[in-house]
C-alpha cells in the first residue's frame, strides 16, 4: 500500500520511521525513529496516538512522529507542539488531506467557498482566475487562500 505522506518527504530524507514497535520500562509502547543511522526512543509519540480518536490512529501512526520531528528540528515548545497536535486533529484527523470542492448554496454545497473568488476576499485570491479552487485548503491544516500558500 502506498503510504499517502511520502509525497511530503524527499526519497533520501533522514526521517525514518521504523514501524517494529518496541515495549518499553513499564510495558509502555514506544515507536523508534530512525535518524542518521541510530533509532531514538520517544514515549510521548505513543501517548499521543492514543489520544487520537480510534477512526484516525492509523493516520496519527504516520503523522506522529513528522509532526514531533519538525517541531523538533524547528525548536517548537510543548505549548505549541499541544497547538500543532489539536488543530492538525481537529482540521484534517492527522490526514493530509484536500478540501472538499463543491461551492454553492444547495444542499450538499459550501456557502463559505462562494467568497474564496469574491472581490475583496481576506485570502488574498485573484477573481476570475479561479483561485478559490486552487488555493483551496489543504494539508494537516487545511492552509486556504493564496496569501497563505505564498506566505
Amino acid at each position: 500500500m502506498e503510504n499517502p505522506f511520502d509525497q511530503f518527504l524527499p526519497a533520501d530524507a533522514p526521517i525514518r520511521v521504523n514501524t517494529n514497535e518496541a515495549m518499553g520500562a513499564g510495558g509502555t509502547m514506544m515507536m523508534f525513529i530512525q535518524q542518521g543511522g541510530r533509532p531514538q526512543v520517544h514515549p510521548c509519540r505513543d501517548a499521543i496516538i492514543n489520544a487520537a480518536p480510534a477512526g484516525n490512529r492509523v493516520a496519527a501512526q504516520t503523522a506522529v512522529p513528522l509532526l514531533l520531528d519538525q517541531g523538533t528540528v524547528h525548536g517548537f515548545s510543548d505549548a505549541q507542539m499541544a497547538y500543532v497536535f489539536a488543530t492538525v486533529e481537529h482540521e484534517s484527523g492527522f490526514a493530509p488531506i484536500p478540501e472538499w470542492w463543491n461551492p454553492g448554496r444547495g444542499r450538499g454545497q459550501v456557502p463559505n467557498q462562494l467568497n474564496y473568488d469574491a472581490p475583496g476576499n481576506h485570502l488574498g485570491n485573484i477573481p476570475g482566475r479561479g483561485d478559490g479552487q486552487y488555493f483551496r485548503g489543504r494539508g494537516y491544516v487545511q492552509l486556504t487562500g493564496r496569501t497563505n500558500y505564498t506566505s
